[in-house]
């Protein structure tokens, strides 16, 4: 109970409420003397003199705090990360940037790069180091307090992230490895997360010091926390189309967008191993998938069951080496300074639309911190190829969706892959 009052306190107890109660308190006895007199009147309230003007003074205080907050709401997002994505391009102009092509062979170029397109049966594998932990760059830990301010509509929580060092190919083993250590969320939040917020001095950001172009540094010498994250496109059983959901407002990166069926950071609560809780688990990638499925598109508990009494947990893709097995891509998101994601694609063998929009509409939202929304939009593989994709947005059948533009290149990185699955198959 003291813990809760003291915060209670620190949040409440503070100039503006001191001075409402000051100057509240004199004007309520003056109203209340006036009126058992029976000389209340409303011209001698409005000349009540001083007492009258500071109330109005603290009232427009008040009004301005509540619009600012309402401003920042929906301009947060652009104050921490850029939204001139042309600029982007041009920024990383010598670095191997994701193209894609519309339904109108219009050709887009997105600030996202790519670094690995599965092309057959490769393995993907870890060089993990748990004891490892990233360390902010002292000028970053110098200003975090400033930069963790521009996160202040956001609803975060911090926790041990997974953090990838580097990747690399050996194609003679048909393997890819990750190199990966630990990072926690708030260094992602004061690096990736605000990579454009500008200092006080009215022209830092943590871009300009640490990726001022013309191209993203290498993951091994990147001086960002680069936690691993994910998106992904999982495909419903009978009408073979993929959910889309809209972001809720208090995220901390693309507040009311439409993102892919998953995007998620890799969670070290899915990825390491329970009994150590320090190395990563097998398929930790695949688990992590599974897990943020259960919580962002199913959200039930593992006995629950839908209408017709069957287990959620007997579908068959809901493994976590079949999952794992779905990664298609890795890549890194310019927009935040190279962050790191993968791709997967999965298919459910028995979830249907109808059960999976059921879920979706009546997920426990009391969490916020939990799920990324609950207004989802289906589509067929179909209207995906026919899309218009923009940089920052994706026209289908007239009706256009504004996303992330590493959500519109995983679109196109998504349908180059099933393009090339179908050439390879036909071969």
């Amino acid at each position: 109970m003291k813990r809760k009052f003291y915060f209670w306190a620190r949040e409440h107890i503070n100039s503006d409420s001191i001075k409402m109660l000051v100057l509240a308190v004199p004007l309520t006895f003056l109203l209340i003397q006036q009126a058992l007199e029976g000389q209340f009147d409303w011209t001698a309230f409005f000349d009540s003199g001083i007492l009258i003007t500071f109330m109005l003074i603290a009232i427009c205080d008040w009004i301005a705090k509540f619009v600012q907050r309402k401003v920042s709401e929906n301009t947060e997002d652009s104050a921490k990360v850029t939204d001139d994505y042309e600029k982007l391009v041009r920024k990383y102009s010598v670095s191997d940037l994701v193209t894609g092509e519309n339904s109108d062979h219009d050709r887009v170029v997105y600030p996202v790069e790519c670094l690995w397109m599965r092309k057959g049966s490769e393995k993907i594998v870890f060089e993990d180091r748990p004891e490892k932990f990233y360390e902010l760059p002292k000028q970053i830990a110098d200003n975090s307090k400033e930069i963790m301010d521009a996160h202040s509509t956001s609803a975060v929580y911090n926790q041990i992230n997974i953090r990838l060092d580097d990747i690399k190919l050996d194609p003679d083993k048909n393997q890819v490895v990750l190199h990966t250590s630990r990072t926690q969320y708030f260094d992602s939040l004061l690096t990736n997360r605000a990579c454009d917020y500008v200092f006080s001095d009215r022209k830092t950001t943590v871009r300009e010091l640490y990726e001022p172009g013309p191209f993203i540094k290498p993951l091994s010498v990147s001086k960002m926390s680069n936690h691993l994250g994910f998106n992904g496109f999982v495909l419903t059983s009978d009408k073979k189309t993929i959910p889309f959901i809209l972001r809720k407002k208090n995220l901390s990166i693309a507040k009311n967008l439409w993102s892919t069926s998953i995007s998620a950071s890799l969670k070290t609560s899915y990825a390491v191993n329970r009994e150590t809780n320090s190395p990563l688990a097998k398929n930790p990638l695949g688990a992590a998938i599974i897990g943020e499925i259960n919580d962002e598109l199913l959200h039930f508990p593992s006995k629950a069951t839908i209408s017709d009494k069957r287990d959620i947990r007997e579908d068959g893709a809901l493994n976590a080496e079949k999952a794992q097995n779905g990664i298609f891509c890795f890549y890194r998101d310019l927009t935040e300074c190279g962050k790191p994601q993968f791709l997967f694609y999965l298919q459910l063998e028995s979830i249907t639309e109808s059960e999976l929009r059921e879920f979706i509409s009546k997920k426990n939202v009391k969490d916020d911190t939990k799920t990324d929304g609950n207004i989802v939009r289906f589509f067929s593989l179909d209207q995906l190829k026919k899309a218009k994709l923009g940089i920052n947005k994706i026209e289908i059948e007239g009706f256009e969706y504004k996303m992330m533009p590493a959500s519109i290149a995983s679109i196109a990185l998504f349908l180059q892959y099933l393009k090339d699955e179908s050439a390879n198959t036909q071969r």
